[in-house]
Parts: C-alpha cells; structure tokens; sequence
C-alpha cells in the first residue's frame, strides 16, 4: 500500500512540473532574449562596417585604375614596355580592381576592363581581344568617353571597322549620363571616316594604279601619303576684304595652321621613307594630288624633300586650268580631304586608311610592316603637346592619332623586319625583340600553365598555350621548349585535342 502510494504521489509530482515548464514557455522572458537579439544587432553593425570598408578600399582601388589607364596608353603611344618592377605593381593594382570589383558601380567596372585592355595589348595580347573588352568596357558605362576612345583605338589597330557610338548611347538614360560625366576623362578623338571607308578597296579604283604607281617597281607592302597643299588658297573674293578685316584674318589663321599641319605630316613621311628605304619589305610613295603643283614645289622646298620623292598626278599648268589628268574618284576625293595615309599589300588591298601619322599609324605599321624604323617624334605633329606622354587621356589635347614620343631609333635600327609573305611570324630564330619579347611572355604562361596542370589535372589551357608558341613562333628555341612541355603531356590527354603537328 505504502508503495503504491509512494508511486501515485511521484506520478501527480512529474505531471505538475510538467505543466509549470510549459506555462512558463509560453512567457517572454526578456533575460532570455536579450542575449540573441544583441548578438544579432553587433552582428548586422559588423557587417556594414566591412561593407562599408571594402567600398571604401574599391574607391581607392578605381582611382589608382584611372591613373593605371592613362600610364599604359602613354607607354603603348610610345611603343615602350613596362619594366619589370613597374610590371609587378600594375598587376598588383589590377588585381586588387578585380578583388573589389564587387563593390564597384559598373562605370567604374568599365574603366577597369580598359585597363586591363591596354595592358594586355602591352603584354603581348592580340588586339582582337583587348578590342573585346573595350567592347565589354563600353555595355558595363556606354556614356563612358574613355571606354569609347580606346575601343576606337582597338578596333582601328585589329583592322576592325568602330562601333558607332549611338549603338552604346542608344542603351543609356539620362540619368546614367550623369553619372558619368562625374568622373569621367575626355578624349579627344579626331578620326576621319571617310578615309576609312577607303579601307578594303584597292588603290587601283582611286586611280593610283598604272603610271602612277608602277606594278613593276612596287614591293609586297606599301605605305601611300597622299596630299594636297593647294587646297587653302585664297579666293578671289576672300582677298578683297581688308586687311583689319576679322574674317580674312580668321581665314588666313586656319590655312596657316592646316598648312602647317601637312607639312609636319609631310616631313614626318620623307623622313619616315629615307630611314627605311632598304627595306626589301616596305615601299613608300609620296602623291601630290593638287592641280597647280606650285605650292606643293614650294612646301617640298621648305621641308628640304627631294622633288624626285614625290609623284605628281598633275602637270604643271596655269592656275584657271582644269586638270583632266586627275582620275575622277581621286579628284572627288581630293577636294574633300586634305591628306590620308593608306597602308595596303602587294595586291593593292587597302589594310588601313588614317587622316595622319599618329599612334594608330605607329602601331599598325609596326604591326603590318615587321617593325619599321621611326623618326624621332616632330614637335606639335598633329597637335600634340610635349607633355602628351605623361598624360595620354588628359582633356582635350589627346588625340588617339597624334604623333607619339618614337623609341630609340638606334635600338629599333637593329630590329630585323619579318618576313613580308608571314609578317606576324618569325620564320627562324632571328626575331625581333618585339617578337622575341612576346614569345618568352607566351612561353612563360605555358610554364606556369605546366605547374597548374600538375595539381589541378587539366590539360586544355596548357596545350593551348604550347600551341600558341609552337605555331607563332616555328623553329626557334621557344617552340621547341614548348614542344617539350606539350610531350610531357599525358598521350590520352594530347588525343583529347586536336593534336599539334
């Protein structure tokens, strides 16, 4: 009896308390919640605080891009390499755009798609991939000037047609514009299309063929400055006013400076013909396309130039005669332009077609024609100031075809040319240092590609890499080291691709 009391009371006990501990849940206990709520609170104070810091140090990141930016344009204009030192903190900028990128408003992503443009051109990269990121560069700010200019450099140097701007604009509000123009830098950019339309025609249907350029004088590339000096003449009606007369001295202002332009560009081409006249792979020619050739005799004179390295498309006659010499498409074109640089192949195929001698010109010809020699750089040559180089992007004295600060043309007359039926490749071990500098660049991402594959086991990059040197580079002591990577390569991973011979 006592035990199934003792039993009874244990069970009625266990059920009371039971019941206490429920009722008491369902209480608030605010020295129970206090604990979570203020480790919540410290919590979320926590994480804007490293929020707030990483926008910060993305701040700091994209103005050191900004600055990156016009360095890099400043050492491409000038056709220099990045030292090695110098290498080591631009990347390290670079990468720490990309680290906080994150946190970056897309104008300022942009600016670091330009920049990693401009130094993978300096790296080696083709231009048809640094032209896709200004691409890129220019979908993430289409208002952005800096995004747009060096797509326009991109493009002209990739042989590419540009992108007309209104296709970017046309994604914009006003409101994004304004955001831009905050912190944007302007670019001038001064690009004629009409003479780049001239690009992919051949010389032959502007009427430069036959006598005035002898097929069987003409060597595999040539480079053709055609101008007029004539075209700034007075009228007539133009000389009567007075001398005190703001108009007429507004009108003799501009011809001087348009004057003074060709004969800079005039110069800078005689000058650019003389230094590289030995070149088996490079012909220049001069054409004069004004119908009175005696301001063209007299600009020559005063650039000290050799009549005989000119060809005159006219004879000389009296000023109120018409020349019928002058086909009519030159003719046409002539009046509008006042001179255009064209770039084309043994076959007369215009590859490029620019208003002057600028960068676009100094890269393209290096590319094109193996490496030619420069002259050294003419002083305000397409309106350019002397601290350009400095400050490439800086406001509106840049100019993405103006003449460039020329390297050392000691060192670049040591330079062989390329082969001129295999200009992009070097078809023995003799390379330029240009070439030689990009192939142990290429060999070097296949080293570093070789460890990677070590650990990570993939193969694809790493004969891509070895590829890329072995086929640009045939014959020399790059490719073969590359080809020694790419037969350490397992045999079922080389038969996976597609297998290089």
């Amino acid at each position: 009896m006592k035990i199934r009391l003792t039993v009874l009371i244990a069970v009625i006990f266990s059920f009371v308390s039971y019941n206490n501990l429920q009722a008491a849940d369902r209480f608030d206990n605010p020295r129970r919640r206090a604990v979570p709520e203020r480790r919540n609170i410290d919590r979320d104070v926590s994480r804007e605080q490293r929020i707030n810091e990483l926008k910060n140090k993305a701040q700091t990141a994209h103005q050191e891009i900004k600055q990156l930016v016009s360095e890099l344009a400043g050492l491409a204009a000038d056709s220099k390499k990045i030292d090695k030192k110098k290498k080591r903190e631009i990347r390290m900028k670079l990468i720490a755009g990309k680290k906080y990128s994150r946190y970056m408003s897309n104008e300022h992503k942009s600016d670091l798609y330009v920049a990693d443009a401009w130094y993978g051109y300096l790296e080696g990269e083709k231009p048809e991939r640094c032209r896709k990121k200004a691409i890129s560069a220019c979908k993430l700010s289409p208002g952005s000037e800096l995004a747009y200019k060096s797509l326009t450099v991109f493009s002209l140097i990739a042989l590419e047609e540009p992108i007309d701007r209104e296709y970017f604009l046309k994604r914009i509000d006003e409101e994004q514009l304004d955001s831009v123009s905050s912190y944007d830098i302007p670019i001038k950019l001064d690009y004629d299309k009409n003479i780049f339309k001239l690009r992919g025609r051949n010389i032959s249907e502007l009427g430069l063929g036959g006598d005035i350029v002898p097929k069987g004088n003409m060597k595999p590339l040539n480079c053709i400055f055609v101008w007029s000096a004539g075209k700034y003449e007075l009228t007539q009606a133009q000389k009567t006013y007075s001398e005190n007369d703001k108009l007429l001295s507004d009108i003799i202002s501009q011809r001087n400076v348009e004057e003074n332009k060709i004969a800079k560009n005039l110069k800078y081409f005689l000058n650019l013909k003389d230094m590289n006249k030995d070149l088996p792979a490079v012909k220049f020619l001069s054409v004069n396309v004004d119908k009175d050739r005696s301001r063209a005799d007299q600009m020559l004179k005063e650039t000290d130039a050799k009549l005989k390295d000119t060809v005159f498309v006219s004879e000389p006659k009296k000023e109120d005669e018409q020349l019928e010499e002058l086909p009519e498409v030159l003719g046409a074109w002539a009046n509008a332009l006042d001179m255009a640089v064209l770039v084309c192949d043994s076959s007369g195929s215009i590859k490029y077609a620019g208003p002057e001698f600028g960068v676009v010109f100094r890269l393209l010809s290096d590319r094109l024609m193996g490496g030619i020699t420069h002259p050294d750089s003419l002083a305000g040559l397409a309106g350019i100031g002397e601290d350009a180089s400095e400050d490439p992007f800086g406001g509106d004295r840049f100019d993405p075809f103006a003449q460039p600060q020329q390297q050392n043309t000691g060192q670049q007359q040591n330079e062989q040319p390329a082969d001129p039926n295999s200009p992009a490749k070097a078809q023995s071990n003799g390379l330029t240092e240009t070439e030689e500098y990009k192939a142990k660049r290429l060999l070097k991402k296949a080293e570093m590609l070789r460890g990677s594959y070590t650990r990570l086991g993939s193969s694809k990059k790493l004969i891509e890499a070895c590829r890329e040197v072995i086929e640009t580079y045939p014959g020399t002591k790059y490719a073969k080291k590359a080809r020694e990577i790419y037969e350490s390569i397992p045999k079922h991973q080389r038969d996976r691709r597609d297998p290089i011979k």
